[in-house]
């Protein structure tokens, strides 16, 4: 249910300051909470206020989802569009309980590095998983639970432990769920939620081990990567497309999106896939160079070997 009068409850002061509008919506156990659509939840900040879970656009947009903490188990959230962002993930948006403090995995041990910047181009920045915030430059660490987001006109390039390679576009948002690794068993997992912009990839070990262990999670989709090089973009209201790029030695590996209205598998060269919110993954369809190169091209230049496209995009 969505109210927009005000209730008993005194608001945060954040709300009140702001001067704008509030849309609050009550979060209700097992129901996925119905926001509404506008383009700007996604790009949007998440905080706790409190038991509450409170969105602030771009533009001083709000929403707060009320008692949202307070459940057991917080429900997915579902914009009037169709776009999902799951609940895990809006947990991680909006920050620890407490700044500065989160339990490592095993007492008095550290948490290590699943991955090193390779690159920076303009503003980008993580917010780590006990809420600091810190600037990112050529060879800082990149742990998992990490949230990394890049300015206007800026990318990032990132090389995990399993030899993969990731760049994220401009105003892109994206977390590292999982990025698990044995390199003596060459075995492992990775999983990303993309929450925005454009991005490229060329997987690593992972992926060539298991059609289900390297995955992207997309607001519409999540796309199983098998062994290949690809890209795409996430608009601000979540609809997702991406392509595969051939590789050196003109190999082409595969991409499965899937979402619970449909199955689409990809794998050949130039082909890509548009999904759209609250929609079965499109059928496959050719994309050119050049619509590469103006959907994702500015990610791609950014990934270490973004050489072996040159000739690929004439860049």
């Amino acid at each position: 249910m969505s109210i927009r009068e005000p209730d008993d409850r005194k608001k945060p002061d954040e709300l009140v300051a702001a001067g704008s509008e509030i849309l609050v919506v009550q979060a209700v156990a097992g129901v996925k909470v119905m926001v509404p659509d506008g383009g700007w939840v996604l790009g949007a900040k998440f905080t706790r206020q409190g038991p509450d879970l409170l969105l602030i656009g771009k533009n001083g947009e709000q929403l707060l989802i009320r008692d949202f903490f307070n459940l057991e188990t917080p429900p997915d959230i579902l914009t009037e569009g169709g776009s999902l962002i799951r609940a895990d993930l809006a947990i991680r948006l909006s920050g620890p309980i407490a700044p500065a403090q989160y339990a490592e995995a095993k007492p008095g041990e550290p948490a290590k590095p699943v991955g090193e910047v390779d690159m920076v181009d303009g503003e980008a920045k993580v917010t780590r998983v006990d809420g600091t915030v810190e600037e990112l430059s050529e060879g800082d660490p990149i742990f998992q639970g990490d949230i990394l987001e890049t300015g206007e006109d800026a990318e990032i390039a990132i090389i995990f432990i399993d030899e993969s390679a990731f760049s994220l576009g401009d105003s892109g948002r994206m977390v590292i769920d999982e990025m698990v690794f044995d390199p003596a068993e060459g075995e492992g997992s990775s999983s990303v939620s993309l929450v925005q912009g454009a991005f490229s990839f060329v997987s690593g070990a992972i992926s060539k081990t298991d059609p289900n262990a390297m995955s992207l999670k997309t607001p519409v989709a999540t796309i199983g990567i098998r062994g290949t090089a690809g890209g795409g973009k996430i608009d601000e209201e979540g609809t997702t497309t991406a392509a595969l790029i051939q590789e050196k030695g003109n190999f082409t590996g595969e991409l499965t999106f899937a979402n619970e209205f449909g199955v689409q598998t990809i794998n050949k060269p130039n082909q890509a896939v548009t999904v759209a919110a609250g929609e079965a993954p499109g059928q496959p369809f050719t994309m050119t160079a050049r619509q590469m190169a103006q959907s994702f091209g500015e990610a791609l230049k950014a990934l270490p070997n973004a050489n072996a496209y040159k000739d690929y995009f004439k860049w």
